[in-house]
């Protein structure tokens, strides 16, 4: 890192922009300490950010020197941290606020947290609690993934494959719900919908939850009331090892950002459907047909992959990055 670009004790650091989505420029302040720049607090990496519902504080998370993640919650207009502490995690994955603006939501490797700006207001390490969840997964584990009910209580996707429900229980905060297997291996994403919970996994399948909560509790098991596969929308060879990496909503669409590189576009209405067998499934010699050979007619390419074999023609050389008509 250049010299402009290290801490005050001059180790290097990474910096923090601020972009107008609108304009798709950079907001240049005045205020802050170096022109187009708000911080240069973390050292190594930006691992999770997100604005609060109010669009005033900025929640980052970074590695410290030591390898360590620490939390820092900026006023982003002024340019001045209000505070930062540790994460207390090696590695952060999502950060998320609740409906109500007054409380965020910490998915880390060392499992869920979760910090209220009153009580950061009059002693920030004491602004979190740490949500408890052993007595339904067993054994320690990441928390990757959050999303709220309509009341704003925290859903949480986890390392076993549970997707959990927490609730106020008293002064702490517990999973007071689940579903077990939600995924073979981690459960990767969680979006709202309007239809239902979308809920994605290391097994390559977007999942649709029916669920009712009271705000305090599941009232039923949830069930699956639709699913489709994501392997056959994957790179050639990746077909065992592809799983959504972020999911948003609107509209009714689901947008799918995959771990080789896809931009996928899903009907939620329509998931599960129409079938028609892919070109993987058609491939594959015996055995029985299952949900990953057939390509769903919800689903639609938005953006395919633009490296590694996606951008070699059948003689095996690269195609070009641009291709003039004329």
């Amino acid at each position: 890192a250049s010299r402009e670009r290290r801490t005050p004790e001059g180790r290097p650091s990474c910096t923090i922009m601020i972009w107008n989505v609108e304009t798709r420029e950079r907001t240049l302040s005045p205020e802050w300490p170096s022109r187009g720049v708000l911080s240069r607090i973390h050292q190594q990496r930006i691992e999770a950010m997100e604005f609060d519902r109010t669009g005033q504080f900025l929640v980052t998370y970074g590695d410290k020197e030591d390898g360590t993640t620490m939390i820092c919650v900026y006023d982003w207009k002024s340019g001045k941290p209000w505070f930062h502490l540790s994460a207390g995690a090696s590695v952060v994955h999502m950060v998320k606020h609740a409906p109500g603006g007054n409380i965020f939501v910490q998915c880390s490797d060392r499992g869920v947290r979760f910090y209220d700006y009153a009580r950061a207001k009059i002693a920030p390490d004491s602004s979190f609690t740490t949500g408890g969840y052993l007595s339904v997964t067993k054994k320690p584990t990441a928390a990757l993934a959050v999303e709220f009910t309509e009341q704003g209580q925290a859903i949480v996707g986890m390392g076993t494959g549970h997707i959990l429900f927490f609730a106020n229980k008293g002064t702490e905060i517990k999973a007071v719900g689940s579903i077990k297997a939600a995924h073979a291996g981690r459960v990767t994403c969680l979006e709202q919908c309007a239809e239902g919970l979308v809920s994605a996994g290391d097994d390559g399948l977007l999942k649709l939850w029916r669920y009712e909560w009271d705000g305090t509790a599941l009232l039923s098991q949830p069930i699956v009331i639709a699913q489709v596969s994501l392997r056959p929308y994957a790179v050639q060879g990746y077909h065992d090892r592809v799983w959504a990496t972020s999911l948003d909503y609107l509209d009714g669409r689901l947008v799918v950002a995959t771990s080789t590189n896809h931009i996928l576009m899903v009907v939620v209405s329509e998931m599960g459907r129409s079938t028609r067998r892919s070109a993987a499934g058609s491939s594959r010699r015996g055995g029985a047909e299952s949900i990953h050979d057939r390509a769903d007619d919800s689903v639609s390419v938005v953006a395919a992959p633009h490296s590694g074999e996606a951008r070699r023609q059948p003689d095996g050389s690269l195609y070009g990055n641009i291709a003039l008509n004329g």
